[in-house]
């Protein structure tokens, strides 16, 4: 008889981004507009607020669940409980929001609790595309107060040698994917650039990151949740690696591309999925396949978000900077002058992947730290 009641956030730790007020209005929209096409007779109410919570698993050892805690969640519920089949949000979350969300002020309202009436604000639509979607790149084409770690990290792709990572490491909202596509985009002309942004939500799955790249380099459908691809695309692509690994000498090796693409290469050989051996395959078949797809020498793979990589395809890629220590790779034509390099951000309160990196000692690395 009271109908149910979704409770969601965003910006919960370790899912972080600057502009989470805003992803909570679309998706609220989202969802009204959904259940209004789908459910005409259904009243839809949603209360939005921006604030500090505490989160974490509350209750026993007999029971318990993941839950928020505070003013911020209180005041949402609120507003929920005062809308009438609208969206409701506080003065916080619709400053932030307000360049990509159209909002109606109101009168304020008396809530429980509070001993004087809130600003409230209605969530209208989302604002037309060229304010909504358009790059922040666009909108502020000049970075301000970075021109120090600026000339650190072109000065090191100057003098990167056939093989070299860069590591952009800060903390969280410091503006590093901003200055990663702004490195990226100063670079396009000497290098071929490669983008990979990684998820949280996939660290656990194996290759995932490796393989979004390679969906995104030849243009794979691919499940959402996976990134496994299918269809006559990755029909198309697998011919296309068979293709390069006959041209390469690499033919009898293809095997080792299918735990990462789900391939089904077969082999006569027989190599332990974890082997050392295999591993130098692997990076030798993925660096080959790069080649030949961009037809390029030097090669940078920016990678945003890097400390949420899989544990795999981190591996791999930077394994992909030490291609003059691979057995398989050296022997590789294809190899001989294409310099590799990898660029990736770090959020500096991550230990997991400094961890990684020192597993490594060949790479020439240079940390910037953009406080």
């Amino acid at each position: 008889d009271k109908g149910c009641v979704l409770v969601a956030s965003f910006g919960t730790p370790p899912l972080l981004h600057v502009d989470d007020p805003a992803r909570a209005c679309k998706a609220a929209l989202a969802i009204s507009d959904l259940i209004a096409k789908q459910h005409p007779t259904v009243r839809c109410s949603i209360g939005i607020t921006t604030g500090f919570v505490f989160c974490a698993s509350i209750g026993n050892d007999l029971r318990r669940e993941f839950g928020l805690l505070g003013d911020s969640v209180n005041l949402a519920a609120r507003f929920m409980m005062a809308a009438n089949n609208e969206i409701l949000v506080d003065s916080e979350t619709k400053e932030l929001s307000c360049d990509r969300i159209a909002f109606e002020s109101l009168p304020p309202v008396r809530v429980k609790g509070k001993a004087v009436a809130q600003h409230v604000f209605r969530a209208i639509r989302r604002r037309a595309v060229d304010r909504d979607d358009k790059p922040m790149e666009q909108r502020f084409p000049e970075l301000i107060g970075r021109d120090e770690n600026f000339s650190q990290v072109i000065q090191a792709l100057r003098n990167a040698q056939r093989g070299t990572s860069i590591f952009i490491q800060g903390e969280v909202g410091v503006g590093k994917s901003r200055f990663l596509k702004h490195i990226s985009s100063h670079e396009k002309q000497n290098f071929e650039i490669v983008h990979l942004a990684a998820e949280g939500q996939n660290k656990s799955i194996e290759y995932h990151g490796v393989r979004t790249l390679l969906n995104t380099l030849f243009d794979l459908s691919a499940n959402t949740a996976t990134a496994l691809p299918s269809g006559e695309s990755f029909r198309q692509f697998t011919q296309l690696v068979r293709g390069y690994a006959a041209a390469s000498g690499m033919a009898q090796h293809l095997h080792a591309f299918n735990a990462i693409m789900n391939c089904h290469f077969e082999s006569d050989t027989f190599l332990t999925n974890n082997s050392t051996e295999m591993h130098s395959i692997r990076v030798a078949l993925l660096a080959m396949v790069i080649t030949l797809r961009l037809k390029a020498s030097r090669i940078l793979i920016s990678v945003d978000d890097a400390h949420s990589l899989d544990r795999d395809s981190w591996v791999l890629l930077t394994s992909l900077t030490d291609l003059q220590h691979n057995p398989i790779a050296a022997s590789l034509q294809c190899l001989e002058r294409v310099s590799f390099v990898l660029c990736a951000v770090l959020c500096s309160s991550v230990h997991r992947s400094s961890v990684l990196l020192k597993t490594h000692r060949q790479l020439t690395t240079s940390v910037v730290v953009v406080e």
